[in-house]
């Protein structure tokens, strides 16, 4: 699947990484639209952000995607529910 990363050196890179397995209490979604947020996402590409220490950066928290897996202990979302 493909991710837009950071360095945190002001750059942005999209690049490619294997599809993470879920856990019991996770879901897997397909994005559908994504968005840079002007607060975190900026701070985080120029490392101005405290607690973001490990690079590089996953960027990416403003999106709407369609569940695609979900696991044996989800109880309020199925398959197919858009977030």
């Amino acid at each position: 699947m493909k991710v837009a990363i950071s360095e945190g050196k002001g750059d942005i890179n999209l690049v490619d990484i294997p599809i993470p397995e879920i856990n019991d209490y996770q879901c897997l979604c397909k994005t559908l639209a994504c968005a840079t947020c002007s607060g975190t996402d900026l701070k985080i590409i120029d490392r101005k952000i405290f607690w973001c220490k490990n690079y590089p950066v996953i960027l990416g928290h403003e999106s709407v995607g369609v569940v695609v897996k979900k696991g044996k202990k989800v109880k309020y979302i199925k398959e197919g529910d858009i977030f």
